[in-house]
């Protein structure tokens, strides 16, 4: 027999021995507790009731390989949509907002998904060099990506950059973006795009 690939509704999850509690979606409902979490899975996407892909192996066990799907249906989706810059954004070494997303009257408990990407522009190459861009939300570092500058073109992704709980209210988001060093002239283009879902 060979390993393989079942979709489970995770329903807890260890941060410190990043072990996960699945229930299998195909046959008898029954969970199995210690099942160990791919390492490369962070553990803010890990929340319980979301759909995982494991990876069974045929005499027991096996390893959860990721969420499989955003949130399962029974949270409601109550909004979402996507930004991008109104303009090209030249880089310095701070961090400058490329984008932005304001939402309001956000229910109490609701829960907000991020997506991003960042097209980053070399007009003048001389060296390489990094261009470092993060997700802020309500002014907290949520996520953080490091890429090395050596081209003319480069595409910087932060998929499912982040996803938690908000506080009622209002609330933001920051895509910011920033380049190490004096070299070279580093635009943010406006084909960069942050998308989101609001989930009751």
């Amino acid at each position: 027999m060979h390993p393989q690939l079942i979709r489970a509704i995770l329903r807890a999850y260890d941060s410190s021995a990043h072990t996960a509690v699945i229930e299998p979606e195909a046959g008898p409902a029954a969970s199995i507790a210690g099942m160990a979490v791919l390492s490369s899975c962070r553990p803010e996407e890990l929340l319980p009731g979301r759909q995982v892909t494991v990876l069974a192996w045929p005499d027991g066990g096996g390893v959860v390989l990721g969420p499989s799907a955003l949130p399962r249906a029974s949270r409601l989706l109550i909004d979402s949509g996507f930004v991008q810059p109104s303009a090209d954004v030249t880089l310095s070494d701070s961090y400058q907002d490329v984008i932005t997303l304001s939402l309001s009257s956000v229910p109490s408990g609701a829960r907000l998904a991020i997506s991003a990407v960042l097209d980053i522009e070399c007009t003048a190459w001389s060296a390489n060099q990094y261009a470092w861009a993060r997700l802020m939300v309500d002014g907290a570092e949520k996520s953080l990506m490091v890429e090395r500058v050596t081209a003319a073109w480069l595409l910087i992704h932060l998929p499912y950059s982040w996803m938690g709980a908000l506080a009622s209210g209002s609330r933001s988001a920051k895509l910011q973006v920033r380049k190490e060093g004096a070299q070279n002239t580093v635009l943010a283009k406006t084909r960069s795009c942050l998308a989101w879902q609001l989930y009751a």
